[in-house]
């Protein structure tokens, strides 16, 4: 489909998206699956600590399009390998392992991982978004969060978009995320900082900022310093 003025977003095949994944877990990765693997989906993966011992990894390609009912919004597609037109999908959910949904946003380098347990079931087809300020803000700050009304359901889950880069920090969140949502708890406030219209500084808490280590320095300096900076940390 063409539509004047719009780029369409880079699509990846399914070995390329597991060989990134897999990139920016390092050496975490007990033994690098086999090209057989690598084609299919999902993706098993063992790891070493801090990591949990298993990853299941359904990931897909994370695009924009003018179709979208808010405009710029990423989104992927759900079908699975074999899923017929009309026929309802189910992600493969054991406890013992830590079930990944997620999706690759080639041009910026940046994972979005939705909350499986909230799309463990899914009709044929079916999409699920992500805003653009989300995607863009990982991009250049490595780590960004929001929260997103899953239709139909009256549940609210936490999306959490990470660049490459962070991707080891980013599963950590993803798992303390979706351990609190089974738990019906929301996530620890953190303390941001906004700027007002006359240049003062006051602090708030909110579940978002623009880290989440506690050890990050940008979170540990003066707020004249972190303007300096360049960072801006958004309160939602």
């Amino acid at each position: 489909m063409f539509v004047e003025g719009w780029t369409p977003s880079e699509r990846q095949p399914l070995p390329a998206l597991h060989g990134r994944f897999l990139a920016g877990l390092g050496d975490l990765v007990v033994s690098a699956p086999g090209s057989v693997a690598l084609s299919r989906k999902p993706l098993d993966v063992a790891c070493h600590p801090p990591l949990p011992e298993r990853l299941r990894l359904y990931i897909f390609n994370c695009t924009d399009h003018p179709s979208e009912r808010k405009a710029g919004d990423y989104r992927i597609q759900l079908r699975l390998p074999g899923q017929q037109h009309r026929q309802r999908g189910k992600l493969q959910m054991d406890s013992d392992c830590m079930v990944l949904l997620a999706g690759y946003v080639a041009e910026f380098d940046v994972f979005v991982l939705w909350d499986a347990n909230a799309h463990a079931e899914f009709p044929y087809s079916k999409g699920i978004q992500v805003a653009a300020p989300t995607v863009h803000e990982a991009a250049i700050r490595g780590h960004s969060e929001q929260r997103r009304d899953v239709r139909g359901s009256g549940y609210s889950e936490r999306v959490l978009a990470i660049r490459a880069d962070r991707m080891v920090d980013g599963l950590r969140r993803r798992e303390e995320l979706t351990r609190l949502s089974l738990l019906g708890t929301e996530p620890q406030a953190h303390h941001v900082y906004v700027r007002l219209s006359d240049n003062r500084h006051r602090r708030r808490s909110d579940i978002s900022r623009c880290h989440w280590s506690e050890g990050d320095p940008c979170a540990a300096r003066p707020v004249s310093s972190r303007t300096r900076r360049g960072c801006r940390c958004i309160v939602r």
